[in-house]
């Protein structure tokens, strides 16, 4: 296993009678504690959208590790990260002589599944440099609500709703859906950012039997979380996520 440079004061435990040994072990179940505690931060809420590369950046942006390696696709097939942590090994004197502190790196493979961070396994440091990734591009960027019931101001059905909404030369990752509930039009436009596994949601209705007058919102943060709306036409055709859920 490969360890790192370790401290002044560490040398001074050798001459006086060596303890690099227990200082060591100090430090690596400080680093493997560590190690732990980093593959359950990045494993995070199940997401079973997560990709191999979502899981490194989440690793790579932290200042904890290295980030050396990462192998797998996704959370359903499982990732597996191996990263370098620096454990602290600490021992007082017994003759109250002070504390000797002494640092290493320990390099483990944590693997990452759908529902769980497994333990971290002590590796071999691999060479090469460490894993970096280019900065995401922004997100798409749904319209204000008064920009989307300006557009769709006087419409008269689904038809013409869809070529309102598309007059507006929305972010092509921006999805547009409508329905008709009778003489409703609801209608959802979806901003998904799967690099970031958030989306952002408008949702808009209007009654064309009573001249078509438009309501726009964006649902609660609250709202938008998974296992919450969905962000869909019918959702809009039925005015939910017009008020907090709270």
């Amino acid at each position: 296993m490969k360890r790192g440079a370790f401290t002044a004061g560490l040398a001074t435990a050798l001459l006086l009678g060596g303890c690099a040994s227990s200082l060591e072990d100090l430090a690596e179940e400080d680093a493997r504690h560590k190690a732990a505690g980093i593959g359950t931060a990045v494993h995070g809420t199940r997401n079973a959208n997560w990709t191999a590369e979502q899981f490194g950046r989440r690793a790579a942006e932290r200042k904890d590790l290295t980030l050396l390696r990462v192998t797998g696709k996704d959370a359903v097939g499982g990732v597996t990260l191996t990263v370098k942590v620096t454990g602290t090994g600490e021992q007082r004197d017994g003759f109250g002589g002070g504390t000797t502190t002494a640092d290493y790196d320990f390099c483990y493979t944590i693997e990452i599944t759908l529902y769980e961070a497994a333990p971290p396994e002590s590796v071999d440091c691999p060479a090469g440099p460490p894993v970096t990734y280019q900065p995401l591009p922004p997100p798409a960027r749904l319209p204000d609500p008064d920009v989307i019931a300006k557009a769709l101001t006087g419409v008269s059905d689904e038809a013409a709703a869809r070529a309102a909404v598309a007059e507006l030369g929305l972010d092509p990752r921006i999805t547009v859906e409508t329905v008709t509930r009778g003489a409703t039009v609801g209608l959802a436009l979806r901003a998904v950012d799967l690099d970031r596994s958030s989306f952002d949601c408008r949702l808009a209705r209007l009654d064309t039997a009573q001249g078509g007058k438009p309501e726009v919102w964006r649902p609660d943060s609250a709202q938008l979380q998974p296992g919450e709306m969905s962000c869909s036409a019918a959702e809009a055709a039925g005015a939910l996520g017009q008020r907090p859920p709270h």
